[in-house]
This record gives C-alpha cells, structure tokens and sequence, in this order.
C-alpha cells in the first residue's frame, strides 16, 4: 500500500484518469523544474529532483534539510521523484496514520484496511455502510483526509514526511492545465 520512504503523493482527482501520453507527462514535470535526470539506479521510473523543485515544493518549517542526493550509493533515502502508472485503479495510502470518514455524518471508521481488503476483494462491486448514518458509499467516495487516495496515476516525492511540504498551487494548477483533471496530494509512510 506504500513505499517504505515516507512521500507527498500527487494524484489527479479523478481516479479513472490516465494520462494518454506517459512521456508528455514526463517532458511537463521536466519543463517545469520538478524533476531532473533519471535514476537508472533505482527501481520504477525515478528522476533526481528538478531545479524548480523548490519553487514547486514549500517545505515547512524555520529551516528545513532536504537531501536532493544519498548519502550512502543506491540509498534511496533522499528527496527525489518517482511515477507510478497503472491500469488497474490503486490505493495508496498508510499504514498507521489513515484517516477515513464519511461523507454524510464525518463518522470516522477505524478500520479503514477492512474497507479496502473488501474493495480489492470486488472493486466494482464493493460499498462501504456507515454505521452511524446508514449511508452507502464507493470505498474511492468516502473522505480519505490527505492520508489516501484512489488513482491510476502518482506522482510520488520520496524522503518527505507528512506535513512536512506541501505542493504550491503553481504545480498543482500547470498540471490541471496539461492533463484536464484537478490534481490533489497526499502522504503516506
């Protein structure tokens, strides 16, 4: 369900979205600064961060330290950009700090990994039923609170903590413009 770094994930809000062209995709991250070169070393598609990457990325904090190299060769513990495309619709998220509510009461449900082992079970077919207002929902329509997200398509930035950055408006909306589809983030650990 997640990678072992702890990562901003962006996603579009649509989860049935997939973008037509994987390299355009690619060529925009790079235009805009986002991501650099490829890492050939590491496992999946993977770039070194972009030269804009801080001006797409605010961290948090009085002085933040972000390693855009590792310390240690094949270490993928520093601040880097991986994406993630996928046929199948996915869950990102977790483990520990997963928040789910529904839509209609904000009943919080704890035991979100029961929702989506019944939704991996019967994706089409699977809804959750809220014990405290009744209402029936898509596991991909409750309220996952930035803590998970259904998609097709991730764009994962390694080596961050939650809140510890957030993606600015400016790469958000560049990537509204060229895919058609709102974008929105998540962490996960």
């Amino acid at each position: 369900m997640s990678s072992s770094l702890p990562s901003l994930l962006l996603y579009p809000v649509d989860p049935d979205y997939r973008p037509i062209d994987p390299p355009a995709l690619v060529e925009l991250l790079r235009q805009a600064g986002l991501i650099g070169e490829s890492l050939q070393e590491l496992p999946d598609e993977r770039y070194q961060a972009g030269q804009a990457f801080l001006q797409h990325i605010s961290f948090l904090g009085c002085s933040p330290a972000v390693d855009f190299e590792p310390r240690m060769p094949d270490s993928g513990q520093f601040c880097h950009v991986g994406l993630r495309y996928s046929e199948q619709l996915q869950f990102r998220g977790g483990p520990q700090q997963v928040q789910v509510h529904c839509r209609q009461c904000r009943h919080r449900e704890e035991n979100w990994a029961d929702i989506i082992d019944g939704w991996q079970a019967d994706p089409d077919n699977y809804r959750y039923i809220c014990p405290q207002c009744g209402a029936e929902s898509a596991a991909t329509e409750l309220n996952w609170r930035k803590s998970g997200a259904f998609s097709r398509t991730f764009i994962e930035l390694y080596n961050i903590y939650p809140h510890e950055a957030v993606p600015t408006d400016g790469i958000l909306k560049r990537l509204r413009d060229a895919t058609g589809v709102d974008w929105k983030y998540i962490y996960v650990r």
